[in-house]
């Protein structure tokens, strides 16, 4: 693989042309989902009313804290003594005030961090259609090598919600283009595959089986549940943020087709999973090792260095020893994110050099957006998933090519 300051230096100039190029943004469907939102939170607010007997706001803690009280329900508290109120702990309760309070809060996040910047920002540059925006691409900025986007984070725009698709849709392509996106499949496990030689997980690729499919039916867990987990360890999760990720994505408890799921489970489950895929866990184990060996330096198969000094503290005692802990999942979470991130960029470079008429707008971890003239649209996309398409160390990486108008349908 090519170092990762050689990929650095070849990916540059392209995030540059994407930055200048930029997105279009539609003024209409921006501003319509905008009103769309902020019905809905005129929604909630009257059904908080309606059921709690009394105006509520939603975005006080102190507010619903209160409201709880008087209600008799219990749970944790903070160190000032008050209930808390995060999403997570409103979500142990069934009670249609605490469901519309976290409905606002959704759509409250959707309003201030997605689209009131987004229509903002594009404002400032006018075009047909509505406006361009000019995000600015970070490739330093993320340990791993991953790039990050600011102004806006196009990153954290949501995508498996119905509300954050709509969102996306707002991003159009231009007059006469359409917008191409080429998505490796699988990106980050393929590699934990080759790089631990773990037999199980490559002859499930070899094999062209579905992975959660198959960890799910390993683990008697539905495949969603197996999804989270196995992306889990690879970003370096540990048993509560693996529970906190089960709860978000609405795994909830009562549900007799889904085990129950507690923070005693998600830790019995992590282990269970680091058992059946050994190799991964001896790979986890020695690059634990060699990190230690090299004075706390992790590093990448293309060599990106993140240097991991919690990797030398001793003691089991806390904190000392979740500190630890930390950098040793931080350490196999550096290799394989690293590692994906090197593959992903080298792609970008071959696109690039390969196939001028794609011009490229997103790098959103293992996908490329970008958009090509309408009439050519079928026959650039042939062009850049073939650009795309490479083997690592015998084992495929597929990738998934779609055309659409917008970013939300692809």
């Amino acid at each position: 693989m090519t170092s990762t300051e050689e990929l650095d230096l070849a990916t540059w100039p392209i995030f540059s042309k994407m930055s200048r190029r930029g997105l279009l943004v539609s003024f209409d469907k921006m501003e319509a989902l905008l009103a769309d939102v902020q019905a809905q939170m005129e929604e909630q607010l009257a059904l908080i009313e309606c059921f709690a007997g009394r105006k509520l706001n939603p975005m006080s803690g102190d507010d619903v804290a209160r409201w709880m009280v008087e209600q008799h329900m219990g749970g944790k508290h903070t160190k000032g003594g008050r209930l808390t109120t995060g999403k997570q702990a409103l979500q142990q309760h069934e009670h249609p005030v605490l469901d519309a309070v976290l409905s606002y809060r959704g759509l409250e996040k959707l309003e201030s961090t997605f689209i009131l910047p987004t229509l903002e920002i594009a404002k400032r540059d006018p075009a047909p259609g509505g406006g361009i925006i000019h995000p600015r691409w970070r490739l330093t900025k993320v340990r791993s090598g991953r790039v990050a986007s600011e102004s806006p984070n196009l990153l954290a725009f949501p995508s498996r919600t119905e509300m954050g698709k709509r969102v996306r849709s707002c991003f159009i392509a231009r007059p006469g283009f359409k917008l191409i996106s080429a998505d490796y499949s699988q990106l980050e496990p393929r590699t934990s595959a080759v790089l631990s030689q773990d037999e199980r997980l490559l002859a499930i690729y070899r094999e062209g089986r579905d992975l959660y499919i198959e960890v799910g039916t390993d683990l008697g867990v539905p495949r969603t549940v197996a999804k989270t987990l196995t992306l889990g360890t690879f970003y370096g999760m540990g048993g509560q943020k693996l529970f906190e990720s089960l709860v978000a994505e609405g795994v909830v408890q009562g549900d007799p087709s889904v085990p129950v799921f507690d923070l005693e489970t998600c830790d019995a489950l992590l282990k269970r999973w680091f058992e059946v895929y050994s190799g991964v866990k001896r790979l986890v184990d020695e690059t634990v090792v060699a990190a230690r060996q090299a004075g706390g330096w992790a590093y990448t198969v293309g060599g990106r260095g993140r240097l991991l000094p919690g990797l030398f503290l001793s003691g089991w005692g806390w904190p000392l020893a979740k500190l630890r802990e930390e950098a040793e999942r931080q350490c196999f979470n550096h290799l394989i994110q690293g590692t994906a991130a090197e593959t992903m960029k080298a792609a970008q470079v071959r696109v690039d050099a390969n196939v001028p008429e794609f011009m490229p707008q997103l790098q959103i971890h293992d996908e490329l957006v970008g958009e090509v003239r309408e009439d050519r649209a079928e026959e650039v996309a042939a062009r850049v998933a073939a650009q795309m398409h490479t083997t690592f160390q015998g084992v495929e990486l597929k990738t998934d090519v779609s055309i659409a108008d917008c970013w939300g349908d692809l």
